[in-house]
């Protein structure tokens, strides 16, 4: 149940977000969304505002009553065969990997003319591991144990058959690894009802829960034994105002059990996400409605919840204003469940969690 000063807080954001509906429709009618746009440049905005409730230990830091980040995304095109891409991030609680202002993307695409359908990109992005579809406020699972953010190479092709092979310097080096970069895969197929594919990752270690999470810390700035790929699948179908996006990620071995344990043995985690919507209109306002499900296996080390399930609504009253609601229960690993990382104890505790988040989106 929402305490009675978080429903508060929640009315207070709504009648501000009411307010500010208004004046972005009238702004809309006289200005258009992006201060400046060309052929050559444009950028997205995007100011976040959050509130919640959880009962998840930790869970706060995430979603709070202020102004919670900014992102800006640029693109410019300085000739037709090149194109920069950057995201620069204002976040108002940092970590080892994600300071207060940072870069989280900053790469160049080289793409010619003649062979339109083939790239190469140069610089600091998100490995293509998994297609993260995500309506939601709280990022699914499975992106949480896989994504990925290097400084890569990565060579590609983009139609409806599609491909792409990255090389990147590791933030954690594999001991026995006898490569200076490690690599990534992805291969798919897509068009307008489906989007399937898969995807190999030479060292799972790499992914930013992996590197720090709540558990036990993680790998950053320590050196791994063993090499420890990471798989992926994925599925995205739309079919009309309905869409399902299905997920799995998992370390393709275990991991040594001085490194990474479950039960006393080596762990290997896993994630499996599934997300369904519906798009509809309320008096000409664009709706959409998810219910969702997760699940991880052997993941009690990086503190991911053993099962989570709930539903979100997103409402766009304005082009400028996203309105974002999610309610989901977490289902902790079991009491007598034990697991460890770098020789650090993570136990299980059974607790079944609620949490109910509202965020505003300001896109300028």
């Amino acid at each position: 149940m929402i305490k009675s000063r978080t429903a508060r807080r929640i009315f207070i954001l709504m009648m501000i977000e009411t307010s500010l509906f208004s004046s972005f429709m009238e702004a809309a009618a006289m200005q258009p969304r992006k201060l400046f746009e060309s052929d050559y440049f444009n950028y997205d905005g995007h100011v976040f505002f959050n509130v919640s409730q959880s009962g998840a230990q930790g869970e706060k830091y995430l979603l709070n009553e202020q102004l919670s980040n900014i992102k800006l995304a640029t693109d410019w095109r300085p000739a037709s065969w090149v194109k920069w891409h950057g995201l620069l991030i204002y976040n108002t609680s940092p970590t080892p990997i994600t300071p207060a202002l940072y870069f989280e993307q900053a790469f160049f695409d080289f793409q010619s003319g003649r062979m339109p359908d083939k790239y190469i990109s140069i610089g600091k992005k998100w490995l293509p591991f998994g297609s993260y579809k995500n309506d939601l406020i709280y990022k699914p699972l499975t992106k949480a144990l896989g994504q990925t953010n290097e400084l890569a190479l990565e060579l590609g092709y983009d139609n409806v058959n599609y491909a792409s092979l990255s090389f990147y310097k590791p933030h954690s080096t594999i001991r026995s690894a006898a490569l200076p970069v490690y690599y990534n895969l992805n291969a798919g197929r897509r068009n307008q009802f489906l989007d399937i594919g898969a995807s190999y990752l030479y060292s799972i270690t790499d992914s930013q829960l992996f590197q720090y999470n709540k558990g036990w810390g993680g790998f950053l700035g320590h050196t791994v034994e063993n090499q420890v790929p990471g798989a992926a699948v994925y599925a995205n179908l739309k079919y009309q105002d309905f869409n399902t996006n299905l997920t799995y990620v998992t370390a393709v071995r275990a991991f040594h059990a001085n490194e990474m344990s479950y039960q006393a043995r080596g762990a290997k985690p896993a994630a499996l996400s599934v997300q369904s919507g519906y798009e509809f209109d309320v008096r000409q306002i664009p709706v959409k409605f998810i219910g969702f499900y997760d699940h991880s296996l052997q993941a009690l080390a990086l503190k991911l919840p053993r099962k989570r399930a709930g539903i979100g609504l997103n409402i766009y009253p304005s082009r400028f204003l996203d309105v974002q609601f999610q309610v989901f229960k977490d289902y902790n690993y079991a009491n007598g469940v034990n697991a460890a990382g770098l020789n650090q104890s993570v136990s299980g505790n059974s607790k079944i969690t609620n949490t109910v988040a509202m965020q505003l989106v300001l896109n300028f």
